[in-house]
Formats: structure tokens, sequence, C-alpha cells
């Protein structure tokens, strides 16, 4: 009887060492630093610019998210959901329902965050890169599967495939030539359109999107589990900035240190040195809202709201978005409520530019520091105001 109270002394240190050194070892993997806070604005807008009015009208809304990186400290939507949904890659989504939008009537949904963003670096050793059967079976299924905008078993893409991975079998070094043939193989442009991966890879141009649906198509058809990140981005986060367009990443999953981020977009530079700042790495740059391995039953395709309403031959809806992002403290408040009118004035303005310069040449961020990166001029799937379908 007496040993008891010694035996339960050994099993706390035990099970407190060993907490500290499974914590250790996950942390050991990536480093955080220049944490930055900002006060996030987002919001979508919905103008009724028909004859008719609309009888419904939904707008699903995803919030930031937390991650390792990016840590939600305050959030508030500022008009309350009907219903908080969540979709099959498990994001929770905001639903608003409004009835009888008369024309010439504008909805807005918003919501306001105060987040902590950091960059992150792992620590990746490809010599300890598992292999491809150390993947759990839940995420290399549903991970590597086949989707409209990937069609991962084209002959275009499967041939994109194997000429950039070769005969490499570490998934690390697959992951990286994928990277960099995706880089070599685009260039940046914005158009009206978003195509599916082959013709992405034929036409050898792209948005943000395109990249994103080439980069994980590739890897899904060498069955590497990868996905889409999404939000907003912008070039200083340390600066007060309206961002309007939205933008897409990517994450592969690889085995020992599971999701990591990349971005094909942001590293496509003429300067070599700038080529893989955002391989298993991200800078304090990005808001994610989404995290998604393809279509999703409630957001289609987008990463950060979509609206849905009857299409009818009086409908005429007019949609933008805006994201303002605002330099904070960990104590800045959360205002109750934003007036949209400065938000809508930015957008008109944004979208008549957008409609005069559609088509730019490749855009290099390392060649104009004090410039917006190319994803403020694309990056969603809909035109700002733009009919919506």
């Amino acid at each position: 009887m007496r040993s008891t109270p010694l035996l339960t002394t050994s099993l706390v240190i035990l099970v407190v060492f060993g907490w500290l050194a499974t914590t250790s070892l996950a942390q050991a993997q990536y480093t955080l630093r220049n944490p930055v806070y900002v006060r996030v604005t987002f919001t979508q807008t919905v103008i009724n610019r028909g004859s008719g009015a609309l009888p419904a009208l939904d707008v699903y809304v995803l919030p930031p998210i937390n991650t390792s990186r990016q840590k939600v400290l305050n959030f508030l939507n500022q008009q309350p959901p009907v219903s908080i949904e969540e979709d099959e890659w498990g994001q929770r989504i905001f639903k608003h329902s409004f009835h009888d939008v008369q024309p010439g009537q504008t909805v807005n949904v918003s919501w306001v965050a105060l987040v902590e963003l950091s960059e992150i670096n792992y620590d990746v050793s490809p010599s300890d890169v598992g292999n491809f059967s150390d993947v759990p079976a839940g995420i290399l299924e549903l991970y590597t599967k086949d989707d409209a905008m990937y069609d991962i078993y084209n002959s275009i893409v499967q041939n994109a495939a194997s000429e950039a991975v070769g005969s490499e079998t570490n998934p690390y070094y697959m992951v990286q030539r994928i990277h960099d043939y995706v880089i070599t193989h685009l260039t940046y442009e914005m158009d009206t359109r978003w195509d599916p991966a082959p013709i992405i890879l034929s036409q050898g141009k792209g948005s943000c999107s395109e990249y994103t649906c080439v980069f994980i198509a590739m890897c899904r058809a060498k069955g590497i589990p990868a996905r889409f990140a999404g939000g907003s981005a912008v070039s200083n986060p340390g600066q007060y900035k309206v961002e309007t367009a939205g933008h897409r990443w990517q994450e592969v999953y690889l085995p020992n240190y599971g999701w990591l981020p990349i971005d094909v977009t942001w590293d496509d530079s003429v300067r070599p040195e700038r080529t893989h700042l955002y391989f298993l790495r991200m800078l304090n740059t990005h808001l994610t809202m989404a995290t998604a391995g393809g279509s999703s039953k409630y957001m289609g395709w987008s990463y950060n709201a979509k609206v849905e309403f009857h299409q009818a031959s009086s409908t005429n809806a007019k949609t933008a978005f805006s994201c303002i992002w605002e330099p904070a403290t960990p104590n800045t408040p959360i205002p109750e409520y934003v007036h949209p009118a400065p938000v809508l004035v930015v957008c008109i303005a944004v979208g008549f530019l957008l409609i005069r310069s559609r088509r730019r040449p490749r855009f290099d961020r390392s060649l104009h520091a004090h410039a917006e990166p190319c994803e403020q001029r694309d990056c969603s799937s809909k035109i700002l105001f733009a009919s919506a379908t």
C-alpha cells in the first residue's frame, strides 16, 4: 500500500515528460517569427440591378480560421447568420438569407476579425519524409481523387506530371519538381475565364486559381495528396489596404510532416533567389479562410464567399467583395458595425480598372518592391461586378 503514492508520482512524471517530448518534436518541425496583428473586415456585396425583385438570396461566407501560423483573437459577424453549415471538407460556413430583394437594393454581409499572422518556416528533411504508405488512408483517398478542374487522368496532365517528376520517388523532391515545373511553364495572366488544368498547361498562362489547379492536378496524378487554401493576401500586412481580388494557394501532405504550404504563383519570379520563398513556408502576408480539396456543396470552388439566387429574365445581380487590412495591436477593438459605402465605392472603381486591363504581361513581385502582388488583379473565379450566375 505504501508504494501506491510513489507509483502514482512516477506515472505522472512519465506522462508529463512524454507530453513534453511529443510537443517538442511537433514544434521542432516549424518555427514562427515576425508576427503582425491586423484587423480584417470582409464584406460581400450584392446589388439587384434587374427590373424584378429577387425572391430569395443566399450568401455563404467563410470566416478566417485558426492554423499553426494564424490565430483569430476576436471575431464578430456584422449580421447574424441564419445557420452555420459544414461542408465535406470540414469548413465552417455562415449562411445568410434574404427575401424579396427589390430592384436597386444593396445587400451587404460582413465580418470583422482581429488576427495574428506569423511567418512559418518548416524544418523538413527530405531523408525524414516517409513513403506514401505512411499517409493516413482517409487523407490519401480524399486528396488524390479527381475533380472537374483537375482532370488528373487527362493525358496532358499525366505527361506534364511524368516529365516533371521523372524517376524521383522521394515525396519531398517530387513536390519540389512539380513546383519548379509549374513556375517554369506557366506565366501569370488574368482574363475572364477559369479553365481546368489541361487547358492551362496547353496555353501556358493563367491566374492564381489556375496555377493552383495545375499544381494540385499534377500532384494528384502522381499520388501526392494536395489541396488548396484561399482567402486574402497583401504584399505588406503592416499597411492599410483594401484588397478586392482574393488569392488561392496550395498545400501538400508529406508523410511524417502533414500539411505544408506552397504558393507557386508568388514563387513565379524571374529572380532565382525568390522562386522558393513560398515553398513549404509562408510569410505573414496570407489570410486563410478556406482549405478544401475541391468543389464544396455550399461554396462551390469559392474560397471566401458565394452568392446564390434564382436566375430569371428580369434578374441582373452584381456582386463584389472586399477585404480591408488595418494594422492593429492585440487589444484593438472590434467595431459593431462597418458602413459598407466606402467599400462599395472602392469595389466599383477597381471593377472598372479590371475591365480596362484584363490582360497584362507577367508580373514579378521581386521587380516591384512597392507594387501590389499579382493576386490583386485576379485570383477569384468571379469578375468584380460581373453578372452573377
